[in-house]
């Protein structure tokens, strides 16, 4: 029965599918095209670069493997757009790498331009170093509960191939779900696709929204994303669901010689360039030296960091405000909703999970649109003309992750504590919220990092003359890589990370409590 339910939505999505492309023009079934093949490119490059990365820092011990594990983070807390500024500065007309190697040409865009940055591969692979670590987070807690008993009975039976298919079972559920999400978000994500000049469907309907003001029109042109980015959601539950290895002792880490070890963190610092390292490089050496051979250095740094903080400070503080609303808004839904269905289980867990997720299927225009025609009225007129519409757009795309974060911590807290609590005259809210309150400081700060990052829901939700800070980076990266545009991606990045020290002393404080 379940699986002919799931044949059913399945069947239904593809026609869905199917219609929406055959009432579109010819244009934009080609940017559909492209947008399956940035999505497609963009979750192999994940599934290679996470499961490399996973197998590494989980099943290996080294100098340094903490850090490498660290660092995984950093290119999901760098915005996309920001890695695709510093790839076209690397590789564009005027990068640094076609001069470094001498492939520039002095009359024209580099040899390295025209066939490699602005294209369907470029675009799908820097996607996938963007997003890698999804996978290699998901794929790295799953080799972390593999039972030792299960690698010796395994090693014994069939030597080193038997104890990699079991690591490679173990991994592949995991690793396969966090895939597939990859290949949803890349194909709704259109930042990326725009500043390297890849005419993708979820621009389309940008276009639709912002250029034409034609919402039918929008709504059509995201039949074929919804479907395709649907099924591939189901697929990673789907994958999901299959229970993970972790009956017993886990299996303890393997040492790594000197010559292993180096190979094995150059390839993760390899795997950290293109989300991570190059953008922090060429941000700095931006900020550091000035192309036209005046003054660098501190000096430099400052006067560009002024430039910014003058031109972007109240996009910044409206960044900032939206973040904070929205995630602090987003929690408080997340518990109120999770609370009373944390004794879910089965098939209803996986409705739950489905639900939450779903918002991250919808092209982010859609969100402005549906904020817009929900709060276009006179008696919501204070939150039209203010922050509020931006507000609820962003939550409405990333208040269900806080839901979802929130029910996986209470669903970890045994049943019988709640009872104890009652059996001892306290509410049991006293004694599950504090356990779960690293949780829900993670989940605030991870709604707050999408949040001020976003730029497709915020471009339109945002009211006019108050734009925030994402907005205001990608269409000034239209006017080519100039200094102000490294300090306002500095800025930006200052507002990524500015509740960091809060939300760090505030799970140092919860632990020390837990301890005294």
């Amino acid at each position: 029965m379940k699986r002919a339910l799931a044949g059913a939505a399945a069947a239904a999505l593809l026609c869905a599918a199917g219609g929406g492309l055959w009432a579109l023009e010819a244009e934009d079934r080609a940017a559909f095209a492209r947008s399956l093949g940035v999505g497609a490119l963009a979750a192999l490059c994940a599934l290679a670069l996470g499961l490399g990365y996973a197998f590494v820092v989980a099943r290996h011990r080294f100098l340094g493997r903490g850090l490498l594990a660290a660092l995984a983070v950093g290119p999901l807390a760098t915005p996309p757009y920001v890695a695709a500024i510093a790839w076209v500065d690397a590789l564009g007309p005027a990068g640094w790498l076609p001069r470094l190697c001498g492939l520039s040409d002095p009359r024209g865009p580099s040899l390295l331009a025209g066939g490699l940055v602005y294209s369907v591969p470029s675009c799908g692979l820097l996607l996938g170093c963007c997003l890698f670590p999804l996978v290699g987070l998901a794929a790295a807690a799953a080799l972390l509960r593999v039972p030792r008993g299960a690698l010796e009975a395994a090693r014994l039976a069939r030597g080193p191939l038997g104890e990699h298919a079991v690591l490679w079972a173990a991994a592949a559920p995991a690793a396969g779900a966090a895939a597939l999400v990859v290949f949803s978000l890349a194909l709704v994500e259109f930042a990326v696709p725009q500043l390297l000049r890849v005419g993708v469907l979820a621009e389309s309907v940008y276009l639709a929204l912002a250029a034409d003001d034609r919402p039918g029109l929008a709504l059509l042109r995201s039949l074929p994303l919804l479907s395709a980015t649907t099924l591939a959601l189901g697929g990673a539950l789907l994958c999901w669901r299959r229970p993970p290895l972790n009956a017993g002792e886990p299996a303890p880490r393997r040492p790594l010689g000197r010559r292993h070890a180096a190979a094995a963190a150059l390839g993760c610092l390899l795997a950290l360039a293109p989300g991570l390292l190059n953008p922090a490089t060429s941000l700095g050496l931006r900020l550091w030296i000035d192309p036209a051979g005046g003054a660098g250095g501190p000096a430099r740094a400052a006067h560009v960091l002024a430039s910014a903080w003058e031109a972007g400070s109240a996009d910044a503080a409206r960044s900032v405000t939206a973040g904070a609303l929205t995630a602090s808004c987003g929690l408080l839904l997340g518990v109120a909703v999770a609370w009373p269905l944390r004794r879910l289980r089965g098939p209803q867990r996986l409705l739950l999970a489905a639900a939450s997720l779903l918002p991250f299927a919808l092209p982010a225009p859609l969100a402005g649109l549906s904020t817009l025609a929900l709060l276009n009225h006179e008696w919501t007129a204070p939150l039209y003309d203010g922050l509020g519409a931006l507000v609820f757009a962003l939550g409405l795309r990333f208040a269900p992750l806080a839901v979802l974060a929130a029910w996986l911590a209470l669903h970890r807290v045994p049943l019988e504590q709640e009872e104890a609590a009652r059996l001892c005259g306290r509410h049991p809210a006293r004694a599950i919220l504090p356990q779960i309150a690293p949780a829900l400081l993670a989940a605030w700060l991870g709604v707050y990092l999408l949040a001020v990052t976003e730029y497709g829901a915020s471009a339109l939700a945002a009211p006019p003359g108050q734009s925030v800070l994402s907005v205001f980076l990608v269409n000034e990266a239209h006017y080519g890589q100039g200094a102000e545009l490294s300090g306002l991606c500095a800025l930006l990045l200052g507002v990524v990370l500015l509740p960091l020290p809060a939300v760090g002393a505030g799970v140092a404080w919860l632990r020390w409590r837990r301890r005294a």
